[in-house]
């Protein structure tokens, strides 16, 4: 028998871990556990012994950090040994995030801890969360279906009355969300991260660690959508909240810095975009053992030094990034379609010509060669390109890279920049045919486009209504 204040003693230690790590001090949690798992060790019976293994995996099991791992075997044996079948259902559910990781079946333990389930009388809040374990090893092994299908009957369990923890309705749903993310269905997806948002918020508090990963998450919908307001207002509570979780050299600070400042810059925000841009530069120079990292801030900031009419600054970003993205993947790959087409727009902002005619079209020829089926081309280029043919005399082929563009149409386009910039293309390509009435059209509602991006895009709209000027009356 184990004494009565050695029991209490290891009981509170199991609780405050419990409640650190809901609070998500990860770090604290585990120091917790210390002193609960030597007093267990010993001085406690199999039964406690085996609850706190239990607790331990529990805590540890879906941590980012490997530096101590669950002791889920020994748990698993314990749980067994005294015949709580619940607890090793619990345990058991772990094991599918372990095995998945290690390349192994999964399938195994999975009925394994449904039979360990029944044989106990069920549990939702077990199944709950082993259907949990079992949607997140699907996902990543890419069977989208069947993980989205397992998150809808954790959702469906989440939901009920029975369920004594709020908080883990919105774990519920962030799952199906990001299931629902990954297959496209950003629109299903959305009310979901906002639901699990709301619930995490109220429950958890509106600072609590498990909130950042749907911020970040939602911004990408938004953006992705062009709904670059929304994608604004959530990506600077994002930010805001991750720089004051981890500092403001991590690297998931770094990634949302450098996603609020391409949403600015997208909305003629420069002033704002310049400083995260430079800021997400050097966060990301602050990992020197994250080359790509480095390099996609590199051409992040060149693109906007290229809106900007700054091209030497450009250049030597661009020549950076490039020396580091390019070791790093062979032809043909989506990074070097995108730094190809990069070196070809500041090529043609310099009015070198033939550069830019090379550059995009390596760009052009190598997006087809890895695009997915039904992806689609790459405004920013294909407008460039068009601008090239134009150049080249070739007005029907510009006319061609226009109705590449998504939609076929620049209208269509989901950013108001890109529709600006693809008005402008098609005004000059319709001009050089002889359509003349359509290019005073499509310029005419380009520079209305441009104007509500002011100050932003100055070059672009100056060079606009410049050729509008040149052909006026004519």
């Amino acid at each position: 028998a184990i004494a009565a204040e050695d029991r209490a003693a290891i009981e509170d230690g199991l609780a405050k871990a419990r409640l650190l790590h809901r609070a998500g001090r990860d770090a604290e949690s585990r120091a917790a556990m210390a002193g609960p798992i030597a007093r267990a060790e010993e001085l406690a019976g199999p039964r406690l012994r085996a609850r706190v293994l239990r607790t331990q995996v529990g805590l540890l099991c879906f941590e980012d950090d490997e530096s101590t791992p669950p002791p889920v075997r020994e748990a698993l044996e314990a749980t067994l040994a005294v015949g709580d079948l619940r607890a090793f259902a619990d345990v058991a559910s772990c094991m599918l995030d372990l095995e998945q990781d290690a390349g192994r079946d999964i399938e195994i333990w999975l009925r394994l801890a449904e039979a360990a389930l029944t044989a106990s009388g069920g549990d939702e809040q077990l199944l709950g969360k082993l259907l949990t374990n079992y949607g997140n090893a699907l996902r990543r092994e890419h069977r989208l279906e069947e993980a989205i299908t397992a998150y809808r009957e954790v959702l469906e369990l989440r939901r009920r009355p029975s369920n004594q923890r709020p908080e883990i309705l919105g774990d519920a749903l962030f799952n199906l969300a990001n299931g629902l993310f990954l297959r496209g269905a950003e629109q299903d997806a959305i009310p979901l991260l906002d639901e699990a948002i709301a619930v995490w918020g109220r429950e958890l508090g509106p600072e609590h660690p498990r909130l950042l990963m749907p911020l970040g998450m939602l911004t990408v919908m938004h953006f992705r959508r062009g709904e670059l307001a929304e994608a604004e207002a959530v990506a600077s509570r994002g930010l805001a909240a991750m720089a004051k979780q981890y500092g403001e050299m991590h690297s998931r600070v770094v990634d949302m810095r450098g996603l609020l400042a391409n949403v600015l810059f997208y909305q003629g925000k420069f002033e704002a975009a310049r400083g995260h841009f430079e800021a997400a530069l050097a966060g990301a120079r602050a990992s020197p053992g994250k080359p790509r990292a480095i390099g996609y801030a590199l051409s992040n900031l060149a693109n906007f030094h290229v809106a900007m009419g700054e091209l030497d600054a450009a250049a030597t970003a661009l020549a950076e990034s490039e020396s580091m993205l390019r070791p790093l993947v062979e032809p043909p790959n989506p990074d070097l379609v995108t730094l190809e087409g990069n070196l070809g727009i500041l090529a043609l902002r310099r009015g070198d010509i033939d550069a830019a005619e090379r550059r995009l079209r390596a760009a052009v020829e190598m997006f087809e060669r890895v695009k997915e089926p039904g992806q689609d081309y790459e405004p920013d280029i294909q407008i460039a390109y068009a601008e090239v043919l134009v150049r080249r005399g070739d007005a029907a082929g510009a006319l061609a890279a226009v109705a590449k563009l998504p939609g076929g149409d620049p209208r269509k386009l989901k950013y108001t920049r890109d529709r600006a910039a693809g008005l402008a293309a098609l005004a000059r390509a319709q001009w050089e045919l002889g359509e003349r009435a359509a290019a005073r059209t499509a310029a005419r509602e380009a520079a209305e486009i441009y104007a509500e991006l002011v100050p932003g895009y100055p070059i672009e709209r100056e060079q606009l209504a410049r050729w509008q000027a040149e052909r006026a009356g004519r």
